[in-house]
């Protein structure tokens, strides 16, 4: 459990660094872009989009691992259990969990 606590914990700090707006601002087209999906979807492919519409970055790309868990907890999106692998060459084809719109 502490690998999981140590993840969580920076991810939340690398959210913290980048700064409510960033935040608020990739929430706000995460929450306009999942109406448009039907099926599942990873969270790679919404940052492949925000990234290619012109979104500003994060102060920390590490705080990308929190969206997910952000956004489902504002009830924008749920896993479905399902995992793809990554399609981004910095990703390393790990393994991504697969969200769907709530």
């Amino acid at each position: 459990m502490i690998g999981q606590q140590l993840k969580e914990q920076g991810q939340q700090l690398a959210l913290f660094n980048s700064g409510h707006a960033w935040l608020d601002g990739v929430l706000d087209s995460l929450e306009v872009w999942v109406r448009s999906k039907v099926g599942g979807f990873t969270l790679d492919d919404f940052r492949s989009h925000y990234e290619a519409a012109g979104g500003p970055p994060p102060a920390s790309i590490n705080a990308w691992g929190s969206v997910g868990k952000v956004a489902a907890k504002r009830g924008l999106i749920r896993a479905t259990g399902g995992v793809r692998k990554a399609e981004r060459p910095s990703a390393h084809a790990r393994l991504v969990r697969e969200w769907e719109a709530v």
